[in-house]
Order: C-alpha cells, then structure tokens, then sequence
C-alpha cells in the first residue's frame, strides 16, 4: 500500500509484527504527492478544482460579493440566487485549471517539448493540494475561532438558557497571522511537491509551476487580508 487516497479509516492497514513488535516509519511530509506511481487526470484536475473552490469560500463571505453577484446577474439577466452563485462558483472552479493548463505548457515550450503538456498538467497538478488543504484550513479557522462560542450559546438555548455577547475566541488580526501562516506552510509544501515532481530539476525548468504556487499563494493571502462576514 502507497496511496491513503482511498482511505475510510478502517484500520485494516494496520499490521502487528507477530513477534509483538509495532513499527511506526515516519515519512517526509508531501511524499505520498510526489511519489505516486500513476499520476491521473482526474485527481490533478479535482486539485485544481479545489483550489477554485477555496476562493469561492472566502469570496462569498467578502463584501464585493454582492458586487459579482450584480455583474454576473447583468449578464444572466436574472436575479436568482442559485442560478447566479453558480455561475461565479463553475467560473471560479474553470479558472486554476486554466491556470495549470497555460503553466503546464510554458513548461512544456521552455523545455522544447510540446508532445508533454497532458503528462506535465497531470503531474504537477498534485503539487497544488498542500495548498488547498493550507486554504481550506485557514478558512475554516476563522469560523472555528471567531465564531466558536456560538457553539456554546445553541448549547444553552437546548436547555433553555438565552445567553449572548461576543462570539469570537480570538481577535480578527490574531485570526489573519494564524491564516497567513498556514498558507505560507503550504507554499512551501507545493513548491517543495514541485521540486520532488520535476526529479530535482533546476529552477529555469520548474520556473512556471513555482510561479503558479506562489500566484495561488498571494491570491490566497489576499482574500485573508480582507474583512469577513460572519455567517451566524
């Protein structure tokens, strides 16, 4: 077994030694990206994907998203909800393919072979989950912590106790670093992915995929910077 993408926590992969003896191997965070065997369309695209769909996450809770919404409602000439959000969210998750898919055939000019371009989109774009799970936790960080207590509050209320007041258990900018931290811990899972993917090569050759990282990452850190609204 070298893959846990198939995982549902059975435990059935958990082997003791019959001489009563458990092995625990430690291994080099992200090696289980860059070390897979068959690379497949389908996951590097869903890596992608998920990447668009962490934008539409923070976007939907910004205050220019009621701005996108009366944009796109001009050109679908309707003002349904459901049919506008998911217009923005198909966009949003086209987008970073696109993205991979032009940075996929840079690489594939610079290095003079244009044959390789499905190959190259296909394994580097496993290089993009560090930082989806980087974004995906950062933004459910800010509901944990600056809405946490409302967990306490809906507790109360089942037993029939009102209580109020300040749901956050960290402030907003001590929310921002955490964020911004974690992303930054992703940027450097992906461009390290990056590297183990393109078999240590130099950086001319891997030049666009570490920009596409880095694109991703200040479009990330971006969205964090700016002021959310709370959902409950």
């Amino acid at each position: 077994m070298d893959s846990s993408a198939e995982c549902n926590l059975c435990g059935n992969c958990v082997k003791a030694c019959p001489n009563n003896s458990i092995r625990i191997s430690p291994r080099v965070p992200t090696k289980e990206i860059w070390s897979i065997k068959k690379p497949k369309i389908e996951h590097a695209s869903l890596a992608a994907v998920i990447m668009g769909i962490v934008f539409v996450q923070n976007i939907t809770m910004l205050k220019i998203w009621e701005d996108i919404l009366r944009m796109i409602a001009s050109l679908t000439g309707t003002t349904n909800y459901t049919v506008n959000f998911t217009v923005a969210f198909v966009i949003s998750m086209i987008l970073p393919i696109l993205l991979l898919l032009g940075t996929a055939k840079l690489a594939s000019m610079l290095k003079g072979d244009k044959e390789k371009i499905k190959e190259n989109f296909v394994r580097f774009g496993y290089a993009i989950i560090p930082l989806d799970l980087a974004g995906h936790l950062a933004h459910n960080l800010f509901h944990i912590l600056t809405e946490g207590k409302a967990i306490w509050f809906n507790s109360a209320a089942l037993f029939g106790t009102s209580l109020s007041g300040d749901l956050s258990l960290a402030s907003v900018s001590s929310v921002q670093w955490i964020q911004y931290a974690i992303i930054i811990f992703g940027l450097v899972g992906s461009i390290y992915t990056v590297f183990r993917i393109g078999k240590k090569g130099s950086f001319k050759q891997l030049a666009p995929y570490y920009a596409l990282m880095l694109f991703l990452t200040v479009a990330n850190l971006y969205l964090f910077s700016l002021p959310m609204v709370h959902r409950v």
